[in-house]
């Protein structure tokens, strides 16, 4: 009996491309986008979409991945918590790209690149690594940020903008570099203009500036009551990415490719737009030129370094909080993943050597997650903070029966992000 010619050319096909069987994983798995965190407030329209997909709706508490374009519209904002506990805050007419977040606290290994291309937004810190990195590329130079709230502004026919409430944040372009600490602020014209060094920035801009940030930010993306932790089932999926080898997170990062170009709406801030023009934010002048440029808003600079002044420490008071939230749910879920003491006393010394301010919130959320490895997390403690060994006996004994109780515990819900 003859075979059809059909079924040999089928043959033929399958032989030179290899027959995949049913059942197995065809796919390679550094091809598959990880989650790098949920949206926690969605106000209004907000969108996201992947290299050669249509861009789709984004709702409240939808996981966010590698190489995904997010979009705000007018009068729309967004809120996206990272697995590390940190929260990237996105405004109006807004668009990012989220290039890259690694994150495993037993390795204590984190990076996160994100590129904004316009919009304002607001950063605060999670829990600390000793190995972090946190970069937002712009087209007028590159942020990084350790430990830090930062808020700026983002523009094509605007100056940069970059407040720093709390930490430290290193601005670099291809023109030089520029330092800023708490409190502090810069503007930069250009990828190829000098930066100036934040005692040259004129606090009549910044004080602008910042109020443009709080109209677009402060009331649109507050998180209130109940909507301020994670679910059980987010806290798990986090968990589960944390715990991955850092290198195989690094495997299954998924090239990027920027979003559809818009025109954004300028922002209403008269003196950017106007320090662009009269050269308010060019690096490398005489100090006279810029005596000349602060003596001209001498009468405003009482008032407006007032208002740097509460802007900063309500980021200050906002990052504290955000830390100690964020450095709970990251603990919980790493303990509940760990599958034993070592694990366990692998992440509590890492993560106490790194926030030792946090040493306790650390003890208390590894103890509740686990209340069996109390002597395993107490060790751990005392490894990485030996001065801990004359108030941890007191901070790390549970007063009730089931392990839900700690003398001196910390609240259990945090104050939410608002301005």
């Amino acid at each position: 009996m003859s075979v059809p010619r059909l079924f040999l050319g089928l043959v033929v096909i399958l032989g030179l491309v290899g027959v995949v069987p049913i059942g197995s994983h065809a796919s390679n798995k550094s091809s598959q986008p990880i989650h790098i965190g949920h949206t926690k407030k969605i106000v209004r329209d907000v969108r996201g979409s992947f290299a050669g997909r249509p861009e789709r709706r984004i709702a409240n508490a939808d996981k966010v991945f590698f190489g995904q374009n997010i979009i705000t519209a007018g009068k729309s904002a967004v809120l996206i918590r990272f697995r590390d506990g940190s929260f990237l805050e996105l405004g109006a007419d807004g668009m990012l790209i989220l290039n890259e977040m690694v994150f495993n606290p037993f390795e204590g290994r984190s990076r996160r690149t994100v590129s904004l291309i316009h919009g304002a937004f607001r950063y605060v810190s999670g829990l600390a690594v000793d190995d972090q990195k946190m970069m937002i590329n712009t087209s007028k130079g590159t942020i990084g940020i350790r430990g830090s709230a930062v808020s700026g502004i983002v523009h094509p026919d605007m100056p940069l903008f970059v407040h720093v409430s709390h930490g430290e944040a290193i601005f670099v372009n291809d023109a030089g570099n520029s330092r800023l600490v708490d409190g502090e602020a810069i503007a930069i014209p250009s990828k190829n203009t000098q930066p100036i060094t934040p005692d040259q920035m004129p606090p009549t801009v910044t004080a602008q500036a910042l109020k443009h940030i709080k109209s677009r930010l402060g009331a649109l993306v507050a998180i209130t009551g109940d909507q301020d932790s994670l679910s059980d089932e987010q806290r798990q999926d986090d968990a589960t990415a944390n715990a991955i080898p850092i290198a195989e997170q690094e495997s299954m990062i998924t090239p990027t490719v920027p979003p559809r170009k818009s025109t954004p709406p300028l922002p209403v801030i008269p003196l950017l737009s106007e320090g662009r023009v009269e050269g308010f934010f060019i690096g490398g002048q005489s100090s006279r030129k810029h005596e000349e440029i602060l003596q001209r808003f001498a009468n405003e600079a009482q008032a407006s370094m007032a208002f740097i002044s509460d802007y900063t420490s309500e980021r200050q008071r906002v990052n504290d909080i955000n830390v100690q939230a964020g450095t709970i749910e990251v603990i919980t879920g790493a303990v509940e993943k760990s599958t034993s003491n070592e694990m366990i006393s692998t992440l509590v010394e890492k993560s106490v050597r790194s926030n030792p301010s946090q040493a306790k919130t650390i003890g208390q959320a590894a103890l509740r997650a686990n209340p069996g490895a109390l002597s395993v997390i107490k060790d751990s403690v005392l490894t990485a903070m030996p001065e801990a060994a004359g108030s941890i006996s007191q901070w790390l004994v549970i007063d009730g029966e089931n392990g839900d109780d700690f003398k001196n515990e910390p609240p259990s819900q945090y104050i939410p992000i608002v301005d």
